[in-house]
């Protein structure tokens, strides 16, 4: 029965085994077959997911989830650390991921160029390990390594499908929530859809999230201020205006187009609906409706044509009314301005309220114009959804970063710091040029003894290591004061309320760009910030500054010497200030009210040192600078370029349809067009290659007789016959504005109409040109060469990458690695015989292919590499025959076959590149002329299931020996690191060298059941034949008549190696057997032991001392008859047990 017992037990863990491998084998199983939990997102939705347990601290990350949409910009996932942040958006059409470790932001961004607004089911996948990160979309997949990531601190909140304040989270380039549907979305084994469908723990979902995914519905738009407005194209003659709205405010302007004298309008006023038309300033008016503020949605049609105008509004219970008027005088009103919703234009001064509510459904001519797509731009206070306007935060109706706060049925924007004001700090805000002399002054007469509280907040830039910034005090004795000032690059604050104290904060400020300063005292407490820097400090008595005086970067000439002596710096400010708010008043603004004077100036400009004035283009765009205001005596403009573009347009000023001036590269030369009336004359420079990515300078000076051409302190010159030029329109550094006419230019400007590279120290008749403020905020321009793809990091051919703050260079088919593309790949060698084996445990299948190799052997014939799927009819191979390289794909039903032009066992490194995009096929050998096919297939061409990467293969009984110098396959690169766990290397392999020669011929490998071929007998060798009957490389029988393969099963070899792999992750078949057997024989052993005891004490067995004893003593019959009574019951007991 033990027996029985224990066979049984062993049985049962066999089959768990077989089990184990059957789910290794198959990692698709049950999961898919659960129905999965869709959500719908129409951009006022989102779930927010805050962790409730400890934090986490992890070196891996996977998400996944299938996504559908055909909108172009939105965010999907979000999640932020103190260390970390993640965001996956829709960008452009396409799907972007952008990762930012640490205090440094370095940030990487995955762009597969893979358009995904089709309204069609996308997979994604993204997974990070440790420093590498892949982004995989329908198995098409970009791989990339962070620089020294930190392990992430999972403790804060995770977005799904939007947020509260997009512009306020790091790294998110969309400004839009996502509109479309999301399913099956897992992050790190949470299953995030389906537990906040059930209301799990720490998950909250926003707005009305539908749990299906039915048809994207057109998505509605709140009109957040009465100054929130779109843009749309012209309401022409005879078109009908149809869409709905709902608002809870009585007047605004839904709809204007025209000019003051001749116009069309649609308008609530006092809760009726009224459609004004105006020509000429004769008015005609529709009306229609009351009460229609009544936050239900109400829907309007309104028609004009050469007679009539027409309103009508329909309710939601279906009632109608209507209401039309004939104009006095017939016509067209020729209007051609666009069409704005939600309010006027500014320059119209008829209407100053705007609407303020929801629009959605609307169309012209019932053709539907989708206002979602109108957000990109982002129009101030106008935004997805409609919320209620009793939660008007909830819908982002601020701008640039201000903080939103809620009141009754109306919200305000704190505008503090960011740069800009108005109603939703839509608006830039003025800034003043201090220069050593200029100062503000205000004066208050009435100063408030017991002030509770006081507030100052302002925005800064400036070069000057030292420099009084504000100074506050009570009288001119300074009883009582305050000022901020740099001193040595660095910010102190010094508050004397009878009893000082001392602020230094340690960031640097005079780098030349913006730095904002928050001051706030509540009683005797001190709040100080500067950027993200804060410091706090609380007096123990109470705090009364009754001020009287404030300056801005100095003091009056007769009041400076007071002020100065209690600074440290003494030195005035030169630089910019902005938006200086104290205790609520916008100094800058009031300028002119009677107690501020200023001799400052307006705007921001100070002179910064040349090398600090810099224009880094990372991509095509142009920067709009002050016209050139040349003059027919002598005019002087002069920079400094650098680049390794050999085409480009550099500089452009004035007006292709009059007089203009242009600085182009041509073919690395360097040349200036100047047009002057119907003349046009060039002059190129003399030196050649100055697009070498070093610094050049250039000197263009026009007087009314000569001009010149200076690069490098080597001029050329021209006379000029027309004395009078006239430059109108702006002057542009590094492209042109798309509203100029590039037709008109000459063909290599028209050809190449961007400049990507660098630009410093642009001066105009000796005025150095603010880049910095030029270039700030500007898409595609950076503020420093250094550190960006204008600079050209990437060496060897390899590709640069933008991200926020940092470039990624992308080594891909340049066989080079590193931050620069820099360092050599690994180089192994193969020994004969030796071979390597990569398994991939998440299988995959792609619809694009990079495959690049670099070699170099003797050999004449031998297997390179090798990628096999899940069907042997589906392999990418590389060999060598006949000292050919041949490249041999089979796909679907379609075969790709090439062959180098030249030997290649030469010993030399030679290289091999392939790439395929769906049916888009090219391969290069050697660095050579790429050659481009296409396959005869439809749709999307999939590769199959990947299993294994092999490297050294046996071919026609040949394996490769020789070096591989650099091996990669969709960003997979086993040579860099063979120590992993799914690498299987055999014995023979040699890293980091290629030194030793491998032998001139490899030796036919001898497999079982294939005897080593007669050398000498080339028909019983191992080498090909061009014999029809023969097999193909891979195996399989060709049939002579067709191109097509009979399938051969995947090699023992390969078979083993994937047992291998999943014998880490169970305990083994032989492992379990061997325990079986060894029980086996434990039960054995244990039943005889119990056997020869029950025969000792049923007398059929005796030791030898029983003998002795027996042979010794006689026993009488009685005793001996109780003794087998005694023995003969529990002998039964026993057998009845």
């Amino acid at each position: 029965m033990l027996l029985f017992v224990w066979l049984l037990l062993v049985s049962l863990l066999v089959l768990v085994e077989l089990e184990v491998v059957h789910e290794h084998t198959n990692d698709s199983s049950h999961s898919e077959c659960a129905p999965a939990t869709v959500a719908k997102f129409q951009a006022s939705e989102y779930i927010k997911y805050t962790a409730q347990d400890d934090p986490i601290v992890s070196k891996y990350d996977s998400l996944s989830f299938r996504i559908k949409t055909s909108r172009t910009d939105g965010l999907v996932f979000y999640y932020k650390t103190d260390n970390f942040f993640m965001s996956v958006e829709v960008v452009e059409t396409e799907l972007s991921l952008n990762v930012g470790f640490g205090t440094s932001q370095q940030l990487i961004s995955l762009e597969d160029n893979f358009f995904i607004c089709d309204n069609e089911w996308h997979t994604v996948h993204i997974g990070r390990y440790e420093s590498f990160i892949t982004l995989e979309i329908d198995g098409s997949q970009i791989s990339a390594q962070l620089a020294n990531p930190t392990p992430v601190r999972y403790n804060k909140d995770i977005f799904i499908g939007g947020g509260e304040s997009l512009t306020q989270l790091d790294g998110v380039r969309s400004q839009l929530n996502f509109v479309g549907c999301l399913q099956q979305l897992t992050f790190n084994k949470m299953k995030m859809l389906k537990d906040a469908k059930a209301d799990g723990l720490g998950y909250s979902v926003h707005g009305r999230l539908d749990w299906m995914c039915s048809n994207i519905q057109y998505v509605p738009v709140t009109f957040g201020s009465s100054e929130s407005k779109l843009e749309l194209d012209q309401w022409m003659l005879n078109r009908g205006l149809s869409l709905q709205f709902k608002t809870s405010y009585p007047d605004g302007i839904i709809a204007f187009t025209g000019t003051e004298s001749t116009y069309l309008s649609l308008e609530l006023i006092e809760g009726s609906l009224v459609f004004t038309a105006q020509k000429n300033g004769e008015k005609t008016t529709a009306q229609v409706g009351s009460n229609l503020a009544d936050s239900n949605w109400h829907s309007l049609t309104a028609r004009y044509d050469t007679t009539t105008i027409t309103l009508h509004i329909y309710g939601d219970v279906g009632d109608v009314q209507e209401d039309s008027a004939r104009f006095r005088v017939q016509g067209d009103f020729n209007i051609r301005s666009p069409l704005m919703l939600g309010a006027a234009d500014e320059s119209s001064p008829l209407f100053k309220s705007g609407y303020r509510g929801c629009i959605r459904g609307f169309s012209i001519q019932q053709e539907v114009i989708d206002l979602y797509t109108k957000l990109v731009t982002q129009p101030p206070g106008v935004v997805a959804g409609c919320g209620s306007l009793d939660e008007a935060c909830s819908i982002q109706p601020c701008y640039h970063g201000s903080v939103c706060n809620q009141e009754m049925n109306s919200f305000t924007c704190d505008c503090t710091g960011t740069g800009y004001e108005g109603t939703v700090c839509s608006e830039e805000a003025k800034p003043l040029t201090f220069s050593g002399d200029q100062y503000l002054r205000q004066l208050t007469s009435f100063p408030e003894p017991k002030r509770e509280r006081d507030s100052i907040s302002l925005r800064f830039r400036t070069q000057a290591e030292n420099g009084l910034i504000m100074f506050v005090t009570t009288d001119t004795y300074n009883d009582k004061y305050m000022y901020f000032e740099i001193l040595e690059s660095k910010l102190y604050v010094i508050v004397h309320y009878g009893i000082q104290k001392f602020f230094r904060l340690e960031p640097i400020v005079s780098d030349g760009r913006w730095h904002v300063i928050v001051f706030n005292r509540v009683g005797n407490k001190i709040t100080l910030r500067l950027d993200n820097t804060e410091d706090q400090f609380t007096f123990r008595d109470p705090v009364e500054f009754p001020y009287r005086y404030a300056y801005l970067g100095k003091a009056p000439e007769n009041e400076w010497r007071n002020v100065m002596r209690m600074t440290k710096s003494r030195q005035a400010f030169d630089g910019c200030l902005q938006q200086v708010k104290f205790n609520g008043n916008d100094l800058i603004t009031l300028m002119g009210a009677a107690n501020i004077f200023t001799n400052a100036r307006q705007g921001c400009k100070f002179q910064e040192t040349t090398d600090q004035q810099v224009a880094a283009f990372i991509r095509s765009t142009y920067l709009g600078l002050p016209p050139w205001a040349a003059t027919n005596t002598s005019s002087v403009l002069k920079f400094n370029f650098r680049t390794r573009e050999s085409s480009s347009l550099i500089l452009f000023h004035g007006d292709v349809e009059a007089d203009y001036v242009a600085i182009v590269l041509e073919g690395g030369v360097l040349k200036t067009t100047l047009q002057i009336g119907d003349g046009s004359r060039t002059v190129s420079a003399l030196m050649p290659g100055l697009n070498d990515n070093m610094w050049h300078s250039v000197l263009l000076e026009i007087t009314s007789q000569i001009f010149i051409l200076e690069v490098d302190e080597m001029p050329m010159q021209q006379p000029l016959s027309e004395s009078n030029f006239d430059f109108t329109g702006g002057l542009y550094i590094g492209g042109i504005p798309e509203n100029v006419n590039s037709s008109l230019l000459p063909y290599g400007m028209q050809a190449n109409p961007y400049f990507l590279g660098c630009v410093k120290a642009l001066i105009v008749n000796d005025v150095i040109q603010d880049l910095l403020q030029a270039g700030n905020g500007k898409s595609g321009v950076r503020s420093e060469c250094e550190g960006t793809c204008a600079a050209y990091p990437c060496q060897n051919g390899g590709s640069c990458r933008q991200m926020e703050n940092q470039f990624d260079c992308l080594c891909s088919g340049s066989f080079f690695k590193g931050k620069t593309c820099s360092e050599e790949m690994s180089k192994v060698r193969f020994t004969p015989g030796s071979s390597l084996s990569y398994t991939l445990y998440e299988h995959k299948t792609t619809i694009r292919d990079d495959l690049h190799i670099k070699f170099k052997t003797t050999d004449s014939f031998g297997g390179l590499t090798q990628i096999e799927t899940g069907d042997p009819n589906q392999f990418i191979k590389v060999v060598i025959k006949d000292t050919f390289l041949e490249l041999t794909m089979n796909i679907g039903q379609e075969r790709v076959f090439a062959r180098s032009p030249s030997p290649v066992n030469d010993d030399t490194p030679h290289t091999l590149s392939f790439w395929r995009r769906n049916t888009a096929v090219s391969y290069s050998f050697d660095g050579g002329e790429i050659t481009r096919s296409s396959l005869n297939s439809v749709g999307s061409l999939e590769f199959g299931v990947i299993m294994n990467i092999r490297l050294s293969f046996p071919y026609n009984s040949m394996q490769f020996s020789g070096c591989i110098l650099g091996f990669d396959y969709n960003g997979i690169t086993p040579l860099e690191d063979t120590n992993l766990p799914n690498i299987v290397k055999s014995p023979g392999i040699v890293e980091g060298t290629c030194d030793i020669t491998p032998p001139t011929t490899s030796k036919p490998i001898v497999t079982e059941g294939n005897p080593d071929p007669d050398p000498e007998d080339p028909d019983k060798g191992g080498n090909d034949t061009d014999n029809p009957d023969d097999p193909d490389e891979n195996g399989n029988e060709v049939d002579p008549d067709s191109k097509t393969t009979a399938p051969k099963p995947i090699s023992d070899n390969n078979s083993t190696q994937q047992t291998q792999v999943k014998s880490k992750s169970s305990l083994g078949l032989p492992f379990i057997l061997l325990i079986a057997a060894g029980g086996f024989i434990c039960i054995l052993l244990v039943v005889y032991g119990v056997s020869r005891f029950a025969r000792r004490r049923q007398g059929v067995y005796k030791t030898n001392e029983d003998k002795r004893v027996e042979d010794q003593q006689r026993i009488e019959y009685d005793k001996l008859t109780m003794h087998e009574e005694a023995f003969e019951l529990p002998s039964k007991r026993e057998l009845y047990m």
